[in-house]
């Protein structure tokens, strides 16, 4: 039956085409079906062609699309009983000794730690340089020696740690141990914040060896668990410990058996084992639900078969090496925003502080920060060709915040009140109405739609003489048009044209019935719609900004200003003079730029700040949510004791100009004129300037509508 759906030319949506449909065999049959186009959708494209659209790590975490990111590491950067190194040889010589070290040296072909030797290393050396892994950065040889008592080499650092020959720096089994405890820590305080949301917090556990959770004689890694299990248990309940009931009923795996009833590393029999992957993939909704003791689950191949989970809060890599998965994988098995136990999405609030998210994995790695965001930084800049385009990673270490970043606010009196002042000017509420003029859009609709020009459909047929065979030179001998008669599918004019604007069957009959060019449209109908939706949702934009009226209700902002602290956060500038807090966050190099102008360059500025997430304008087409609050004050001539205050509201874009159709998109200019008559409604204390790209210009357009305020005799 190919060929009859191929004579139809389908369009063709792939899902995942990597897994499988990228091959020689798969494009051969695709082809057969004679699709008109193909849409392509994955996350890690094997192969990319056309691309369309692409959502970002970083896009997918500031619009709320997934949960945040934890990563709360256990191993010390300058403790050498986590970074493992070894003496593996000494090279004994006429000056002073080298040595050549056992450690992780990162790959840079492939991408990943090996645990190899160095070549040989001199005093002086440092081992991050040496190796390529930022873990050993502190680690710099100060000695290289024997030891007199023991006849055994040793090999000193800057930091104060040394190396004996024969001995290993690292304890894999206390690592694992730390891992266990913060990810079961971190376990309990989920459920204390989910549980009475009716979410159920799931935790997945990633090792290397089967063996190591299921050997009969030494299941290291279940041992492990247990003990901290217990011990974390009892922190959490008044110290009481879990019994052995407990503690087997919360941990669930799904290692796959072969025909000996052995169990197995090997990700295709776990592929094969039909009863562990319907058990998992089809009891999720029970895996979510508080009637299923599972909490914990412990995972060999579920990295290679994408299994993943909504309501995933911590993942743990329990590895006797780096892993080599990539880091984008490993993250991606917990970010899906979680559900509740009607399968519900909870979201968090936009504006939500950090110690309230709800959505936040917790990664619990084997390496030190340094190493796991750097292979995260790459595999984004590799994947989409800037390593910005991964999420802020949250970093604590066991339990201790390592990037967070504290705003604290101006404690000075005489600051605050001006401030206060600023603020009960700005923080009137208001309300809109919309009158829509029918008429007006039919009327615009119609002269829009007549000027529309669609070029002939032709074919140009071109004479030249060739000159010279060796390096093609040619002349133009003359060439003549052809009109073409085109083939389109029909099409409902009148139905399409309602559908895509939201106008109403009557008033697109009219706007048709209006129109003198109708030979345009049967030139290229597809590229004729196009044109005309575009220019009728123009109008339709214009009129509702220019119909709408906006009144001050008894309703205010509140006052809710504090000191708060924000994690993983790069993009702030620091603000001590006039800005409201110490520090100004930005969502923009112009933003940034303004921020630092208004606080160094200026003396007329009071204070100023960026606007928070909460601080919203009611619009028909959205919320809006200003940039920047600035106070100016201005000594009078005659009486230097007075000293005015002047209060401006100021949208930050990338131009001056608000008819700018390439800095500004038709929704940005449409909130800006909602804005001028909000801020208008609210009374002449508040001065609206939008757009502005840079504070100079800003502090021109102030000077002139004080300076015009003054002559017209209004302040």
């Amino acid at each position: 039956h190919i060929e009859a759906v191929g004579r139809t030319h389908p369009i063709i949506f792939m899902d995942e085409p990597q897994e499988g449909m990228d091959t020689e065999n798969s494009k051969e049959w695709l082809s057969k079906l004679h699709p008109l186009f193909k849409f392509r959708y994955s996350a890690t494209h094997a192969v990319k062609t056309n691309m369309l659209y692409q959502l970002t790590p970083n896009d997918s975490y500031r619009l709320g699309l997934v949960k945040k990111i934890e990563v709360l590491t256990v191993t010390e950067k300058n403790d050498e009983a986590t970074l493992k190194i070894e003496i593996s040889d000494v090279q004994e010589a006429k000056g002073e000794p080298k040595v050549k070290l056992k450690l992780w040296k990162f790959n840079k072909t492939k991408e990943n730690f090996k645990f190899q030797d160095s070549n040989f290393l001199k005093k002086g050396d440092n081992l991050a340089v040496k190796s390529g892994n930022d873990s050993y950065a502190d680690f710099t040889i100060s000695r290289i020696y024997k030891k007199m008592s023991t006849r055994k080499w040793m090999v000193e650092f800057t930091n104060g740690t040394s190396i004996a020959q024969g001995d290993s720096s690292a304890n894999k089994e206390q690592i694992w141990a730390l891992q266990l405890e913060w990810l079961i820590r971190r376990h309990f305080e989920n459920q204390l914040r989910l549980k009475s949301l009716g979410i159920k917090n799931l935790s997945l556990i990633f090792i290397d060896r089967v063996a190591n959770y299921m050997s009969v004689t030494n299941p290291v890694i279940k041992k492990l668990f247990e003990e901290q299990y217990s011990k974390v248990y009892a922190e959490f309940h008044d110290g009481t410990c879990p019994t052995e009931e407990q503690t087997k009923a919360v941990q669930g795996f799904y290692f796959a058996k072969t025909t000996t009833g052995e169990y197995t590393d090997n990700e295709k029999t776990n592929k094969n084992n039909k009863d562990i992957y319907d058990q998992i993939l089809h009891n999720k909704q029970l895996l979510l639900s508080f009637d299923s003791p599972i909490e914990f689950i412990f995972s060999h191949s579920a990295l290679g078969v994408g299994w993943d989970n909504p309501n995933v809060f911590g993942i743990a890599t329990l590895n006797e090496s780096y892993s080599e998965n990539k880091k984008r994988q490993e993250i991606g098995r917990g970010l899906r925003i979680c559900v509740n136990q009607q399968g519900q999405r909870i979201y968090d609030q936009g504006d939500a502080p950090d110690d309230k998210i709800i959505n936040q994995l917790t990664v619990v790695p084997n390496e030190t920060y340094e190493t796991f965001a750097r292979r995260y930084q790459n595999e984004n800049e590799k994947a989409f060709g800037s390593n910005k385009a991964g999420a802020k990673l949250k970093h604590t270490h066991k339990g201790e915040h390592k990037n967070r970043v504290t705003f604290k606010m101006k404690k000075d009196e005489t600051f605050n009140s001006m401030f206060r002042r600023f603020w009960n000017v700005i923080a009137k509420k208001t309300t809109y109405r919309v009158h829509f003029d029918e008429d007006a859009i039919i009327r615009r609709s119609v002269e829009a739609l007549n000027q529309i020009s669609i070029g002939d459909y032709k074919a140009e047929v071109a004479s030249y003489k060739v000159n010279n065979i060796e390096d093609l030179s040619r002349e133009y001998i003359g060439s003549e048009d052809y009109k073409l008669h085109g083939r389109f599918t029909p099409q409902d004019l009148l139905e399409d044209l309602s559908e895509k604007t939201g106008l109403c069957y009557n008033s697109v009959l009219k706007i048709l019935l209006g129109i003198t060019n109708k030979e345009q449209y049967l030139k290229n109908p597809p590229v004729y719609m196009e044109q005309a939706v575009f220019k009728i949702k123009q109008i339709q934009l214009e009129e509702l900004t220019r119909c709408v009226e906006y009144s001050p209700t008894n309703k205010h902002f509140p006052f809710n200003f504090e000191d708060f602290t924000k994690d993983g956060c790069e993009n702030y500038v620091s603000t001590p003079n006039h800005g409201v807090w110490d520090k100004t966050l930005y969502d923009s190099t112009f933003e940034r730029d303004f921020a630092l102008d208004a606080d160094k360059n200026d003396s007329d500025v009071v204070c100023f700040l960026k606007f928070p997430a909460w601080y919203k304008i009611p619009t028909p087409i959205g919320s809006y949510n200003p940039d920047f609050g600035v106070v100016l004050k201005r000594v009078s001539l005659k009486d230097t004791n007075d000293k005015r205050e002047y209060y401006f509201v100021v949208e930050i874009k990338g131009t001056n100009d608000i008819t700018d159709t390439k800095a500004l998109s038709a929704h940005e200019v449409a909130r800006i004129r909602c804005a001028i008559k909000h801020f208008q409604s609210i009374g002449i204390e508040a001065y609206y300037k939008a757009p502005i790209r840079e504070y100079d210009t800003f502090k021109s357009q102030a000077d002139q509508t004080i300076n015009t305020e003054k002559e017209n005799g209004n302040i």
